[in-house]
């Protein structure tokens, strides 16, 4: 706790979280929010946090909605639909949650055979769909081709552009990327604006200390969406070796395997890393999905079951 102590500060435990959002930092001011220990807080104190978390929510919301907005005038309706429901999440504001409700809604005429992703980024982001998608690790079915480049509609600046794409990843991945050097930055922003090949370039460049496991988790996922299989599996494969079990690293692995065509492999790798203590909801989700692809539905049943049993 004496981090958090400090994070916060003993004396006015809200300072910080203040402080966020007077700079416009939604995404810190949230993550604050969540480990906040409310129980030190008087009624007076608890009604401030609430309007300073409705505060951020809102603006976090409002960039995703601003974005969304940009990819839909640039003709990507997969990434406005993950931009939308990243904002429908967010947003606290009755008027700003109808008006995304609005926007989701008239999206679902779609233009193209492709679906819409009703989910924040996951997995199914990195891994390239076949022609036609069929499998459950690509549940939104929406290709993964590179994007057009962002939007010269959309006035935010780098730090606020990258603050946005981490809102939806892991803590852990979060704060990698934050530590990281500029350029590693500008890559990863490059490549999360659909520039893959200028992205491969800085990543390629980048010296051996910053060859971390998110550099190798970016650098596989990239290579998928490239089409690279290959290469990108084995950058994910050097990524969990540098932090085994990692659930995001692992799935998007598993993706790239079923994209092409070895399922046989994706099923054995959860399998193992269900029998080495992996998150059994995470695992057995995964079998669920693997089975009933392979047409054995009493196996892909009780996978299922025992999914929804651990909190899938």
């Amino acid at each position: 706790m004496s981090f958090l102590n400090k994070l916060f500060g003993q004396s006015n435990p809200l300072a910080a979280l203040r402080k966020a959002v007077g700079q416009k930092r939604w995404a810190d001011a949230l993550a604050m929010g969540d480990v906040l220990d409310r129980t030190v807080l008087d009624s007076e104190a608890e009604r401030e946090l609430e309007q300073l978390l409705d505060t951020a929510g809102d603006g976090l919301a409002e960039l995703n909605l601003s974005e969304g907005e940009g990819c839909l005038r640039g003709g990507d309706r997969a990434r406005a639909a993950e931009h939308f429901a990243l904002a429908a999440g967010q947003a606290r504001s009755d008027h700003l949650i109808r008006r995304i409700d609005e926007l989701r809604e008239a999206m679902t005429t779609p233009v193209h055979p492709k679906g819409l992703s009703s989910a924040p980024a996951s997995a199914a982001e990195y891994a390239p769909a076949p022609s036609t998608c069929g499998s459950d690790c690509c549940d939104s079915g929406k290709a993964v081709s590179a994007a057009p480049e962002e939007s010269e509609d959309s006035n935010l600046d780098a730090a606020t552009r990258l603050e946005l794409v981490l809102s939806s990843y892991p803590a852990d991945m979060a704060a990698a990327c934050e530590e990281s050097s500029e350029e590693f930055r500008k890559a990863f922003l490059l490549a999360h604006e659909g520039r893959d090949r200028e992205a491969a370039e800085i990543f390629e460049s980048l010296p051996e200390i910053e060859r971390n496991y998110l550099y190798h988790f970016e650098l596989g996922a990239l290579r998928g969406r490239l089409g690279e299989l290959n290469r990108a599996c084995a950058e994910l494969e050097t990524s969990l070796s540098l932090n085994p079990g990692h659930t995001l690293v692992l799935e998007t692995l598993i993706s790239l395997e079923i994209a092409g065509g070895k399922e046989i492999e994706a099923r054995n790798r959860l399998e193992m890393f269900l029998e080495q203590g992996g998150s059994p909801a995470f695992c057995h989700g995964g079998l669920a999905a693997s089975s009933a692809r392979l047409g054995r539905l009493e196996e892909a049943l009780r996978h299922g079951s025992l999914a929804v049993a651990a909190g899938n």
